[in-house]
């Protein structure tokens, strides 16, 4: 592929004018990235090359690719700030995208985790909804499979290449997603496997997915505060269960990131586990019991909100740019470019560290290492570089003086609240 050349290159591709009726040299001449990256003689025919390959590995495996010109982009991922270009795409999206939500949450749920994670399934099923989830063990499999029995749709965000199903132990339930008319999703070509910071670009992508976020459980360093920050970061909202007495008795590891969010005399410790301004808490839900589900649904985007937003995109582009249809070349120009957040030299993974990323690196909540690196990543302002990856912006670090403490929750809460979800 050509190295260098991602989403944000990508964009300023699509943002010239008539670019699809242009060579690749002349569009050079306009993108220094682009120009850079066909420096060496062959670079275009190989990246060609490629992209065939990946037009006919989508065939055989019966998928697609879109991009965000495509009318069938999903608005709300469409409408963040970091949206990937490329959509790779098995199976079915939704009928109506603005009635979607991401139940994510810790591998390792307590029984009460394991119950909510049913019930709230079951109750935006009954809704209509889509249930966005990303196939991991634990409350993302659940959610999935919840919807499936209560004959709901729902889509897994994949931290790979269509070519695989990461962890082995849910390849039949991707299958059972497909067959019950749902879908599988990842800005990640074929042939790529799972690597570290995918899962966190993953996560977030559920999070655009979403009307809002459903985080089961988690711990305070657990995986799934990324799709609950990037939530709050699109200016969505988050609901959290708060825990039962027994949970709270037996003081879970995997209820902590919980028990803080609920806690609305805490927004300084709030604020800072979500790596969000205190404004933002506003869009917080607390789910302690069944009737609190509503205030889930009747907080969303406009449908027409959406649509127009999406349409206001797309005419910009098709009056500016004379968007149609695209032809073969176009696809090969999108899909060579795309090197969806990876350098070069990561790029191959061979299969003894994909063994190894199966056992290990799918449950990144779990590692103390990958959760100091995410903590180093997300601490300062973030940006899209040049090949699509979201990193630190450059500046100073800080070290911090003391570290705060967790603020308990109100005594009152922790002994007589009896949750009754």
């Amino acid at each position: 592929m050509l190295a260098g050349i991602g989403p944000a290159t990508l964009r300023k591709i699509a943002s010239l004018q008539g670019f699809q009726l242009s060579d690749v040299e002349s569009l050079g001449l306009q993108v220094p990235a682009l120009a850079r990256a066909l420096a060496s003689p062959l670079a275009w025919e190989i990246a060609k090359e490629l992209a065939e390959k990946q037009v006919d590995l989508a065939t055989t495996h019966q998928a697609r690719i879109i991009s965000a010109l495509d009318p069938d982009y999903p608005h709300l991922l469409k409408a963040t700030k970091d949206d990937p270009f490329l959509l790779f795409v098995k199976g079915s999206l939704f009928t109506a995208p603005s009635q979607s939500v991401a139940i994510i949450g810790t591998r390792q749920p307590t029984k009460h985790g394991e119950l909510i994670a049913r019930r709230v399934t079951e109750f935006f099923v009954e809704q209509n909804w889509s249930v966005v989830s990303g196939l991991a063990l634990g409350c993302d499999g659940i959610a999935h499979k919840a919807a499936l029995e209560a004959r709901g749709h729902t889509v897994a965000v994949m931290a790979h290449g269509l070519q695989t199903v990461a962890p082995s132990q849910h390849r039949k339930l991707a299958e059972a997603i497909l067959a019950s008319g749902g879908a599988l999703v990842s800005e990640y070509r074929f042939g790529q496997g799972a690597l570290p910071m995918q899962f966190v670009k993953r996560d977030r992508t559920q999070a655009g997915l979403a009307q809002g976020v459903v985080m089961i459980q988690s711990d305070i360093k657990g995986g799934s505060l990324h799709a609950s920050r990037a939530a709050l970061d699109y200016e969505r909202w988050l609901a959290v269960p708060f825990p039962t007495d027994a949970d709270l008795a037996a003081n879970e590891p995997k209820i902590q990131a919980n028990l803080l969010i609920a806690d609305s005399g805490a927004d300084i410790e709030r604020a800072t586990l979500l790596k969000c301004h205190r404004s933002r808490l506003a869009k917080i839900i607390v789910l302690r019991t069944k009737e609190d589900y509503r205030e889930m649904v009747s907080v969303t985007f406009d449908d027409n909100v959406v649509a127009e937003a999406g349409a206001a995109v797309d005419e910009d582009l098709s009056q500016t740019y004379g968007i149609r249809k695209r032809e073969e070349t176009e696809i090969s120009l999108l899909i060579t470019s795309e090197e969806v957040a990876l350098d070069q030299d990561q790029l191959e993974v061979d299969a003894s560290t994909q063994k190894t990323v199966d056992r290990d690196l799918l449950d990144h909540e779990s590692s103390p290492e990958q959760a100091r690196q995410v903590d180093k990543e997300t601490s300062a302002p973030q940006a899209v570089t040049e090949v699509g990856v979201v990193e630190p912006a450059s500046v100073p670090s800080k070290k911090s003086k003391a570290k705060s403490k967790k603020k308990a929750a109100p005594k009152s809460e922790l002994t007589v609240q009896q949750s009754l979800l």
